[in-house]
């Protein structure tokens, strides 16, 4: 489980590394409870365009395990810093 002042070094799809981030807070709730807020500032569109995409991921993996998606399953919920870019 990350914890708040840990860093961690970001690949991009080639496994290079392009950033270092540090962690500032972790929580772990529901994913019905994830905020607008915070899933607005992953920037990648608006918040049903979130819980779709986090919703086929979970789902898929999911799968194989044996597992469903639950809309009250826990998820860890990072925010952090960029502290270095490639």
């Amino acid at each position: 489980m990350p914890q708040a002042g840990e860093y961690y070094i970001i690949l991009n799809g080639a496994d290079v590394p392009v950033a270092v981030i540090q962690i500032e807070s972790v929580e772990v709730m529901p994913m019905n409870e994830v905020s607008e807020e915070f899933a607005l500032a992953e920037g990648e569109g608006d918040y049903q365009f979130w819980w779709d995409a986090h919703e086929q991921f979970f789902s898929e993996l999911l799968n194989e395990y044996g597992q469903q998606f639950a809309p009250s399953m826990l998820v860890v919920c990072e925010r952090f810093k960029k502290v270095y870019a490639v």
